[in-house]
């Protein structure tokens, strides 16, 4: 009789601990994500559009604080910070912003909130651009321990007080859920295949290039094929060392405004750029800057070129590409 108790309690036990196994992720995601608004579906990955300023994560910051983390807790809790200004003849502050975790089978919508932030007005944006306003700034926190396995983009969309969509824009930030492991990364870029012809020239410049402490190489510019919309055009990157050619890699679009000041004309808002170059190890950087509209490929009349710390970004004009 005795035995058989023993053997019952064991069984209880084994119950409770398969139970527990099986059912913890989704107990202990309600308890982290309670009063967060979280909607799950299997849209597609969203077309990006409007105009929009935004920053998340620490890219480009100098700063100890992290904007974009994964905490080392058993929630794998996701907290981030940033700003996100929404040009429109609305009123900013009526835009509430999501964040839209992004794969190829699944989309997590999540809520955040909106923070006081007076140096985004002051400070920030002082001699670049047009001043966000401290209202833009917003938070947000997230068990993602319920998100199906996967490579999620991260997105951040405003929308306004009516329902319609202000903007959309691509982070360059990935979710990554594995077994037993969430992790960020900032991949702006994908290596693709060299190009091979194109039908003209276009108009860029490169505002920065630095080396990061991974050895990734961070470059931000712009580019614009005369008289298109920039939200009809991408810009591809193809870098050379002093060995020759390393690679063609493509970039995501982000807001300026001096472009558009410059050619006194509304279509090159969303003409700036940035990308990632893994693992450079050169000592002379040379690019070429192409414009993709559909299928038609436009080439930048200039060549660039920097010195061995990238302190300095030599442009010059060409009659061929490097």
């Amino acid at each position: 009789m005795k035995k058989q108790c023993k053997l019952i309690l064991i069984g209880i036990i084994l119950v409770l601990f398969i139970g527990w196994m099986v059912g913890s992720s989704s107990l202990i995601t309600a308890i982290r994500n309670r009063g967060v608004e979280i909607v799950e579906s299997g849209d597609p990955k969203p077309e990006c559009g409007g105009f929009a300023f935004f920053e998340i994560g620490d890219v480009g910051e100098t700063s100890e604080v992290k904007w974009l983390q994964v905490k080392d807790d058993i929630f794998d809790t996701v907290s981030g910070r940033g700003y996100f200004y929404c040009v429109s003849p609305e009123a900013v502050e009526e835009t509430h912003v999501t964040l839209l975790f992004c794969s190829d089978r699944k989309t997590y919508e999540i809520a955040s909130w909106t923070i006081e932030a007076p140096w985004v007005g002051n400070n920030y944006y002082i001699n670049v651009d047009p001043t966000p306003q401290s209202y833009s700034m917003f938070e947000f926190l997230v068990s993602p321990l319920n998100f199906k396995k996967g490579d999620y983009e991260i997105y951040l969309k405003g929308t306004k007080e009516d329902g319609t969509v202000a903007a959309i824009v691509n982070t360059g930030y990935h979710l990554l859920r594995r077994a037993g492991k969430t992790e960020i990364v900032w991949n702006p870029s994908q290596e693709i295949e060299r190009l091979t012809d194109y039908e003209g020239w276009a108009d860029c410049g490169i505002e920065s290039i630095r080396r990061d402490g991974n050895g990734d190489l961070l470059i931000n510019g712009w580019g614009i094929f005369e008289g298109v919309n920039s939200d009809e055009t991408s810009c591809i990157l193809e870098i050379f060392d002093e060995n020759g050619y390393v690679g063609t890699y493509t970039t995501l679009p982000r807001a300026i405004t001096y472009i558009c000041d410059y050619y006194e004309s509304g279509l090159y808002y969303n003409c700036g750029f940035m990308a990632k170059i893994p693992q450079f190890s050169g000592t002379t950087l040379k690019m070429n800057i192409y414009v993709q509209q559909g299928d038609s490929v436009y080439a930048c009349s200039y060549g660039f070129e920097s010195d061995e710390d990238f302190s300095e970004v030599t442009s010059y004009e060409r009659n061929e590409l490097f």
